[in-house]
């Protein structure tokens, strides 16, 4: 998906990657509800996260509750050599439809470009609106976020972002049977969830 792009430069060790993003201290948004703490492990293989310089990939889902803070529904941090072997199970069509959609709906450059240009160095610009609908994410019933991170620190290039239920809904739509079978597997494995509409199937690859 989307995300992609970042993650495999960030893989490939680009120095240039580095050099031209902008870093900031992990918000606690994007820390563990279960720990209070930023992701230690990686939720798949257990390696360390927080040593060698290595980023990692964070996604979490969200449900609003009414009177309450926004119900945390399924988190997860990952390396990046399980993202991409996870990633590497999607079948063909669904990898298609999905580079599709994302060119359809959105320039991650340029929307990039626009906000690092911003004096805001918080990430709640990054977060404020649906990546592909341009939905304010106070008023979507349903969010996921997504984050790409290196050790104690969260990387301002391609992502962060925010995506709405509805977006959600016609990303599952695009799926292959065989590639949402893999993920409802996935899900099931990291947080014993198996629907993948309630709650929401992890898209961060």
């Amino acid at each position: 998906m989307a995300e992609n792009d970042a993650s495999e430069e960030a893989e490939g060790g680009d120095e240039e990657f580095f050099v031209s993003s902008r870093f900031a201290p992990l918000p606690p948004i994007f820390w563990s509800f279960e720990q209070d703490a930023p992701f230690s492990t990686c939720s798949d293989c257990g390696c360390s996260l927080l040593e060698g310089n290595a980023p990692y990939l964070v996604e979490k889902a969200f449900r609003r509750v009414e009177d309450a803070p926004d119900e945390v529904v399924f988190e997860y941090a990952l390396c990046m050599e399980c993202c991409q072997r996870h990633r590497e199970a999607y079948s063909e069509e669904s990898l298609e439809r999905l580079e599709g959609y994302f060119h359809q709906h959105v320039d991650l450059e340029a929307r990039s470009q626009s906000l690092l240009r911003q004096d805001d160095p918080t990430v709640e610009p990054w977060l404020a609106r649906c990546l592909f609908k341009d939905t304010p994410r106070e008023r979507s019933q349903e969010y996921q976020i997504c984050g790409l991170c290196v050790e104690g620190d969260l990387l301002f290039q391609g992502l962060p972002f925010c995506l709405s239920g509805e977006a959600l809904d016609e990303i599952i739509e695009l799926l292959s049977p065989e590639t949402l079978g893999y993920l409802g597997d996935l899900g099931e494995k990291l947080f014993g969830l198996g629907d993948l509409t309630r709650p929401r199937v992890p898209v961060l690859l």
